[in-house]
């Protein structure tokens, strides 16, 4: 039930959004928003009852996307540091060349990113971040199927 609530809120929060513009076609504008306006980096299960969080929700839809590498691209430029991250995610395994180009700015990086990983809430510098996507830590967030 909590599970179900949390994907009704989630829904409600993609579709309420505004403000900022998809940068193609490909992806649903609302997911690009929130992706673009999230404040927290987070996949897999999170909270107490494992829920998966709005920013990997919007992740996973532009991801499933025919432009999703543009789109990622644009939101190095258009999103914040929890949105950043998530575009280095993608780019990391979308288009390797591509990544260590767009991560060289940010592996020196200090913003300050809230990151949930299960129950822990912590702040950390983009760079650290940085540095775990270029280990492939978060590749398989890509590849296995959506809880």
């Amino acid at each position: 039930m909590i599970r179900s609530l949390f994907l009704i809120l989630a829904a409600l929060t993609l579709s309420a959004q505004s403000g900022l513009g998809a940068s193609s076609a490909s992806a649903p504008a609302s997911a690009f928003r929130t992706l673009a306006r999230i404040d927290t980096f987070a996949f897999g299960g999170i909270g107490v009852a494992g829920t998966i969080s709005p920013g990997e929700i919007a992740f996973r839809e532009i991801l499933a996307g025919p432009h999703a590498v543009g789109d990622f691209q644009s939101l190095l430029k258009k999103g914040g540091p929890p949105a950043q991250c998530y575009a280095l995610v993608a780019l990391h395994v979308l288009e390797p060349d591509a990544f260590k180009d767009a991560a060289a700015p940010f592996k020196t990086a200090a913003a300050p990113v809230k990151t949930i990983a299960g129950c822990s809430i912590s702040t950390l510098p983009m760079r650290s971040i940085v540095a775990n996507i270029s280990k492939g830590n978060y590749d398989i967030y890509l590849t296995s199927p959506h809880p």
